[in-house]
């Protein structure tokens, strides 16, 4: 119901005899397609307008092990509060199979209120997130994911669990 649009810029990559490292920069742009409901329990946005910045990097070992990290800044319209954003993964990328884990994090810059008596919207929203990746390939492009994560911490959000799988294909 939203799209967006983020554009990655690479400025420092270095190679070294252990492995690479990077140093990445992004803008970001979201904005609602359409006029849902989102004040409602079900919702799945905001009706809101965000722009994003983020720091990324990244370090890739020969042997296919990484690092990823990101931190960000997320300014959003119609009254919801802006966020900090950090993200972290580390990992394995080889051949035959990628597995990652990661931590995600949001912490709203605001005084709004807590879930009671208010629009959603208005929230303060902070959690973080943990989880496990994998992929494993098939034959040709073809492939499996799997994936778990588990909100361990949160204000105004539901410590829940998800769960996905999926079939890649990739051309």
């Amino acid at each position: 119901q939203d799209i967006a649009m983020m554009l990655k810029w690479r400025p420092v990559y270095l190679e070294m005899e252990q492995g690479s490292l990077s140093f990445l920069g992004a803008l970001g742009f979201a904005t609602p397609l359409s006029d849902y409901e989102a004040n409602a329990v079900l919702s799945i946005g905001n009706q809101s307008t965000r722009g994003d910045l983020r720091l990324m990097t990244q370090y890739k070992a020969n042997n296919g092990l990484f690092i990823d990290m990101q931190a960000g800044y997320s300014l959003r319209s119609n009254d919801v509060p802006n966020a900090a954003l950090l993200f972290t993964k580390i990992g394995y990328a080889g051949a035959h199979f990628y597995v990652d884990l990661w931590s995600q994090t949001q912490i709203s810059d605001s005084d709004a209120p807590d879930i009671g008596g208010v629009p959603f919207n208005e929230t303060r929203v902070n959690y973080t997130q943990i989880g496990i990746s994998g992929y494993v390939p098939i034959t040709g492009g073809l492939g499996l994911s799997v994936g778990v994560g588990q909100y361990v911490w949160g204000r105004n959000v539901g410590l829940a669990t998800r769960v996905s799988g999926g079939v890649i294909y990739s051309f």
